[in-house]
C-alpha cells in the first residue's frame, strides 16, 4: 500500500492465517509465515508462489538475507531455519530451545538475530 497514496499496490490471496511478512530489499519477492507450517515465496512481478518452506508447527517470523540468496523462517517447532531462496533447499537449523517468534539479519548478513518468549538471541 502507497504510504502517501494509500494504493494497493498487490494482493496475495492465500487460504491460511498468515503471521508475518517480509519483502526482499530489491522488492521483487515476498515471504509469508502461515498458520500452516509453512512460509511461503512469491514471486511480487507474477504473483505468484515460486516455493514452499515447510516446518512442523506455525511460522510466526520471515526475512530475507541482505543479499536475498537466503532467507530465514521463525517457527513454533523450536526451530530457526536458514533456506537458499533459490532452490527451497535447508542450509542449517538453529534449536531456539522454544517456540521461535521472530528473525533477523544483521545488515551485512554475517549474523542471525531470533526472538522468542521473553528472550531474543543475538
Amino acid at each position: 500500500m502507497g504510504v502517501s497514496t494509500g494504493w494497493l499496490l498487490s494482493k496475495l490471496d492465500h487460504e491460511a492465517t498468515i503471521f508475518s511478512l517480509s519483502v526482499s530489499p530489491d522488492g521483487r519477492m515476498a515471504i509469508v509465515g502461515t498458520r500452516r507450517k509453512q512460509a511461503i515465496v512469491w514471486d511480487l512481478i507474477k504473483g505468484e508462489v515460486v516455493r514452499l518452506l515447510d516446518h512442523d508447527d506455525y511460522v510466526r517470523g520471515v526475512t530475507f538475507s541482505p543479499d536475498e540468496k537466503t532467507a530465514l523462517t521463525a517457527s513454533g517447532d523450536h526451530n530457526v531455519r536458514m533456506w537458499d531462496v533459490a532452490t527451497g533447499e535447508i542450509i542449517r537449523v538453529i534449536d531456539h530451545g522454544s517456540s521461535a517468534w521472530s528473525v533477523d539479519y544483521s545488515p551485512d548478513g554475517k549474523w542471525v538475530y531470533s526472538g522468542a518468549f521473553k528472550e531474543a538471541w543475538l
